[in-house]
């Protein structure tokens, strides 16, 4: 959604929504630990209310009537959370909640962390609990729970808590979550025509931290969907996009998107370069990250990036979707603009892209990646020697 052009009635509703949830001491709580606040506070709650938690995850559960074991236990073999209820066969919990859950990730751990929990307790059951929208994730075998969901079971049972204090925790969890719910469906996914930067959203919202939290939830969106269509692409083109890694994450305050693709067949070799792309705030990064032989001090490294990739840093791409923006070059460093980078192996040039929609955003990620893939193989045995440090 860009807020330029939404309703006036739309906007009102997510102010209100942001300012109960910034009124909220459990909102300001969960921002330091996000999906660990969660997973906290359901164990919290299963550790202290038996007949409630049976309630809540009960429905969700398959059923043991051999099972007489009740415990809670936290980050095992990486499951975020695994409940143990008598009557039931043990629940291993994934939570997501301003990310959108990842099938690969979902695969390793059924793989892995719940097949040795079937090894040691028999029959297990998964679920998902996440706050976005799972996509196709229930064939994976994961059991898709919706944080809307566990916020109604909550609010059936609240009441039946003998302590009233605690009750009224979790019916203002209940109710704090409604408003996770609602804020993420109107901005955590980005449809393929709108843009990916939300323009006004720390405006909009009021918050720095809750500001940045959905625009995490946007890039992860926005990951899901470009690696379902690197695959697609590789399965219709015959290519192994293997090695085209795409990944999210978060420095300096700003979500990062960005995708690479190594010089070589082995993606891991970290003796070998790599090119590729970054976008972050408005920035459209085309990098080297050079290998840890080819690093030297700035100079050499600057060298031997352009005398290897010059070709790499082409916009015209870029600019033939957002136009001028991207023709303006960024304000000289050093007196003359050469290269940018981070020690002690990244060198990148970048252009302005504040208007880039999700789906604008995604055909760039995929065509700069295969150019990289062709221009690595151009290159391959036409390198000059490396740099010495």
């Amino acid at each position: 959604m860009d807020t330029e052009t939404a309703t006036a009635a739309l906007k009102d509703r997510i102010r209100a929504i942001c300012s109960e949830l910034l009124a909220e001491p459990l909102f300001h709580m969960s921002l330091g630990s996000k999906e660990l606040f969660h997973s906290n506070f359901v164990a919290w709650f299963a550790g202290a209310y038996y007949k409630q938690t049976d309630a809540v995850f009960g429905p969700w559960g398959d059923h043991d009537a051999g099972a007489r074991i009740r415990a809670v236990d936290r980050e095992k073999s990486h499951l975020d959370l695994v409940l143990y209820l008598p009557g039931f066969r043990p629940i291993a919990i994934e939570n997501k909640v301003f990310s959108v859950p990842d099938p690969g990730q979902l695969r390793k751990y059924a793989n892995n962390a719940v097949k040795k929990m079937v090894a040691r307790d028999g029959p297990v059951t998964k679920i998902l609990l996440t706050l976005m929208d799972p996509g196709e994730v229930e064939v994976e075998g994961w059991r898709v729970v919706r944080y809307g969901d566990l916020a109604t079971a909550l609010e059936l049972q609240h009441a039946s808590i003998d302590k009233p204090f605690d009750g009224e925790i979790v019916r203002r969890y209940a109710h704090m979550v409604r408003h996770l719910v609602e804020l993420l469906q109107m901005l955590g996914s980005p449809g393929p025509n709108e843009p990916y930067l939300v323009k006004g959203l720390l405006e909009l919202i009021g918050d720095p931290r809750l500001s940045a939290a959905i625009q995490k939830a946007r890039a992860s969106y926005v990951l899901r969907e470009l690696r379902r269509r690197r695959d697609q692409f590789g399965e219709r083109e015959g290519v192994d996009v293997r090695g085209f890694g795409v990944d999210d994450g978060f420095t300096n305050g700003t979500t990062l998107l960005q995708g690479f693709v190594r010089l070589g067949d082995n993606p891991d070799d970290l003796t070998k370069d790599a090119l590729g792309w970054q976008f972050q705030g408005t920035q459209f990064r085309l990098a080297v990250v050079t290998s840890a032989t080819n690093a030297g001090d700035r100079e050499h490294r600057e060298k031997y990036v352009s005398e290897t990739y010059r070709e790499w840093f082409d916009f015209d791409l870029l600019e033939g979707i957002v136009g001028d923006e991207a023709k303006a070059r960024p304000k000289e460093m050093r007196g003359t603009w050469q290269y940018q980078g981070y020690s002690p192996d990244f060198v990148y040039r970048y252009r302005s892209a504040s208007s880039l929609t999700s789906e604008q955003l995604i055909a760039l990620a995929l065509a700069y990646m295969q150019r990289a893939q062709l221009l690595l193989d151009k290159t391959a045995t036409t390198a000059p020697p490396p740099p010495q440090p």
